[in-house]
């Protein structure tokens, strides 16, 4: 039970809808909170480009490219686009939360309601992008693409802490690093899961401190704006 070496099918899909959800979700947040708002701020931005539109063409190359990998690329092409997709959905994150904070004061009386939607968004891509790393830390799928690791569990779940009858031989699977994700936006913590490494335990600060962020600033914005 403590080997972290998790039977993983090659073809799971749920990490990839995953990923694909937080590529294109960028593209559906207002125009202030998105990559094209910072891009435009740069002093060199001399071109009429519309970078929402090639945003979108983009993720949908990504999306295209990554269904022929995962049904029939080798086992090295699919671990380096996975990496590279996570690695891309976590840059994704960073530009729309630094989007959201930087135009916090540029939504008026009546964008309440767009705020709260980018918000939803921001902290959705936040859920998503961090289960991907922690299933990528934690399940052993990336050992079975021939990538060396700790050879421990980076999570302690409760179906693994006590003898319950009818999960003797239960392995967690992506919905539950999902689900982990999704209470420590929540709740800020793991609630039943116990998280054992240093580099989980340092994601979930990161995690924690980003949600407790898009949470705070935009409930008092949000405030603000139905205040006046």
């Amino acid at each position: 039970m403590l080997n972290k070496l998790h039977t993983r099918q090659k073809n799971s899909i749920q990490p990839l809808i995953a990923m694909f959800l937080v590529l294109i979700m960028p593209v559906f947040v207002s125009g202030k909170v998105n990559i094209t708002s910072l891009i435009s701020e740069l002093p060199f931005n001399t071109t009429n480009i519309d970078y929402a539109y090639v945003q979108f063409v983009l993720s949908c190359a990504f999306i295209f490219v990554g269904v022929l990998v995962w049904l029939w690329g080798s086992k090295s092409k699919l671990l380096r686009l996975v990496l590279f997709y996570t690695f891309i959905a976590t840059v994704y994150l960073v530009f729309g939360l630094l989007a959201l904070l930087l135009n916090l004061s540029s939504f008026g009386s009546n964008q309440a309601l767009t705020l709260m939607k980018d918000a939803i968004i921001i902290w959705s891509m936040t859920a998503l992008t961090f289960s991907l790393w922690y299933w990528l830390l934690d399940s052993g799928w990336t050992e079975q693409q021939g990538v060396k690791d700790t050879g421990r569990q980076d999570f302690l779940f409760s179906q693994q802490t006590n003898k319950i009858q009818g999960w003797e031989n239960w392995q967690p699977s992506y919905v539950e690093y999902l689900n982990l994700a999704f209470n420590t936006n929540t709740a800020f913590s793991p609630t039943d899961v116990i998280p054992l490494s240093h580099r989980v335990k340092v994601l979930m600060m990161v995690q924690s401190g980003l949600a407790l962020v898009i949470i705070s600033t935009v409930a008092a914005q949000a405030i603000n704006i139905l205040s006046t």
